[in-house]
């Protein structure tokens, strides 16, 4: 069966954007995102921002699009011989425009997948055309919202997907932070290694030549005590660090 994407959702000043494969046959019947009665992704847009299933799919969108969360396929079109995901026939996949879209989206800070098929064909097929900047952009993979990926419950699958609602929340916050504000705040790492997982800003790095933007901070790991420079902006990375010690 061959089938073609829909536009994306979206707004001038979207921040995230989530990104599904293809629609399944009830979506392209209703003509709707995530139209299988069955699947959670409706469930889990009420529980971050109050666009439940109970709904009309217009109000949905609109409130999608006020938080500034885009909604887009990485496939415009591909042929697919059943329902799920890993029916996509990989050879037969047409992308849609990511290269104009980004540009045309500079608030946009995540990218987050809907599954790993998603992931995978955004990775295989998207990333290595996009331009150098694009690709530096920062994603996350998540799980699938489909009926078919029930190996973790509602509740868990809610716990990772939160992170569309922290993108939102922080990056907005982000607008206001100044980096000669961030001398002795407290970061945790997502991700931590070495056991290393509390931060401490302990230096903001005096920019070349004088008078210009600040550029970079000096971390350090409390555990360890050791130090290092990064971007300050990388702190914005909700899919890296979290603000306080947590």
């Amino acid at each position: 069966m061959h089938a073609d994407g829909f536009p994306p959702v979206e707004d001038a000043h979207a921040r995230v954007l989530v990104l599904g494969s293809l629609p399944g046959p009830v979506s392209l019947r209703e003509r709707q995102y995530y139209a299988q009665p069955r699947n959670a992704f409706w469930r889990i847009m009420g529980k971050l921002f109050g666009a439940g299933p109970g709904l009309p799919y217009g109000e949905r969108l609109r409130i999608l699009m006020r938080r500034h969360v885009a909604l887009w396929d990485v496939c415009a079109s591909a042929h697919r011989t059943g329902a799920l995901d890993a029916a996509i026939v990989r050879a037969s996949v047409v992308t849609n425009g990511f290269a104009e879209f980004l540009a045309e989206h500079p608030e946009l800070r995540l990218v987050c997948f809907n599954g790993q098929v998603a992931a995978e064909l955004y990775r295989r097929h998207v990333l290595p055309g996009l331009p150098v900047e694009f690709q530096a952009l920062q994603s996350v993979t998540l799980p699938s919202t489909s009926p078919a990926h029930a190996a973790m419950t509602f509740e868990q699958k809610l716990e990772r997907w939160n992170i569309v609602r922290e993108a939102v929340m922080k990056r907005a916050a982000s607008n206001s932070l100044s980096p000669k504000k961030l001398l002795h705040t407290k970061w945790t790492a997502v991700e931590p290694r070495n056991k290393e997982k509390h931060f401490l800003v302990t230096n903001v790095i005096d920019p070349e030549p004088p008078g210009s933007p600040v550029v970079s901070v000096e971390i350090e790991a409390v555990h360890s005590k050791r130090t290092r420079i990064i971007g300050w902006r990388e702190l914005t990375d909700v899919s890296r660090w979290r603000r306080g010690w947590v």
